[in-house]
């Protein structure tokens, strides 16, 4: 049996790529025929949207960026890059990502695989509503793994790949809710994650999972 190991290397940028663990088999894996150092990104195509305690927050863009690091791996990371967002009634919050990767593994059950968020500044993604005299929301989501429900779609010429996710159970912590504010201060494990993005490598070569 010849095992395939792929090394592990984010970026201090928080960029990431093809990582991995050593692999038995072929089977449910992302492959690249781009170079090593090749950019790869993916910009939404299904709103990201978060929900905490039914309150949504969602951003106008929701970029997906990374490298490849191997052509091969039984993990894919990037780094999430948001602007233009809104959250929980209001017209203007702010998503702090910064040095956040979300690693999506490749191995499924029943259609769905896994994935993690992790290396974030502050221990985790944040959401801010900071408007004087009205409301104040800050939520913390922290990192963590084995967030379940993402999915994986190539397309004919496996030149895109599409990231869908309809995650459930995340646990998040709301730190401060006041004034107009309508969430509850403390801990929630029912925040969901939902949205796609599709997936291409710079230099046009393919970029797929199988």
């Amino acid at each position: 049996m010849i095992k395939k190991t792929i090394l592990v290397a984010l970026s201090v940028l928080g960029l990431a790529a093809f990582v991995g663990v050593a692999a038995a088999s072929a089977a449910e894996e992302f492959h690249t025929s781009g170079t090593v150092g090749e950019k790869v990104s993916g910009s939404q195509t299904i709103t990201h949207t978060i929900s905490v305690e039914g309150s949504e927050a969602s951003c106008e863009t929701a970029e997906l960026e990374g490298e490849v690091l191997s052509e091969t791996g039984v993990s894919f990371g990037v780094a999430p890059v948001y602007g233009g967002c809104k959250a929980f009634g209001f017209k203007e919050a702010t998503f702090q990502s910064s040095e956040c990767v979300f690693t999506f593994n490749s191995k499924t059950t029943a259609g769905h695989a896994t994935w993690a968020l992790s290396g974030c500044a502050n221990g985790g993604l944040r959401i801010l509503v900071s408007i004087p005299f009205i409301a104040k929301c800050t939520v913390h989501i922290k990192n963590q793994t084995g967030i379940n429900r993402v999915s994986y779609e190539n397309s004919v010429n496996k030149k895109e790949m599409t990231i869908k996710l309809t995650s459930t159970g995340i646990h998040s912590e709301v730190l401060s809710s006041t004034g107009a504010c309508p969430l509850k201060v403390g801990t929630n494990t029912a925040t969901t994650y939902s949205g796609s993005s599709k997936m291409t490598a710079a230099g046009g070569g393919q970029l797929f999972w199988e």
